[in-house]
């Protein structure tokens, strides 16, 4: 049996994102979406989209558990883009961060595991 790659790791270990908040932002798209996750790893997340944006784009995202005001920011990159019939979206990878950010977001992600 083969070894599964990064991106099927990745897709398994993907958990229910219901009550995470997004706010996805690429300026160089004039974009700006406000959104829940229906999808969260330790490496990234994934969105509804009626309009996602092209593959490598950079954003910043603004993530937040519903009902709190702390949140936190990062940055990240659309890494795939699911625009056909049904569910419309993207798929975007958290870039590396480290300090206080890195802790922040490690510590909201902690609360959509299984």
């Amino acid at each position: 049996m083969s070894k599964p790659s990064a991106r099927e790791q990745n897709k398994r270990a993907a958990t229910s994102a219901a009550g995470l908040s997004v706010q996805v932002h690429a300026p160089s798209e004039n974009f700006l979406l406000l959104s829940s996750a229906t999808g969260v790893s330790r490496d990234g997340v994934f969105v509804r989209a009626s309009r996602p944006l092209p593959l490598g784009t950079e954003v910043r995202l603004d993530l937040s558990s519903h009902g709190e005001a702390d949140g936190v920011s990062t940055f990240g990159t659309v890494i795939r883009v699911q625009d056909g019939p049904g569910v419309r979206g993207m798929e975007m990878a958290f870039e590396q961060a480290n300090g206080a950010r890195s802790e922040a977001l490690a510590r909201l992600l902690d609360r959509f595991e299984d």
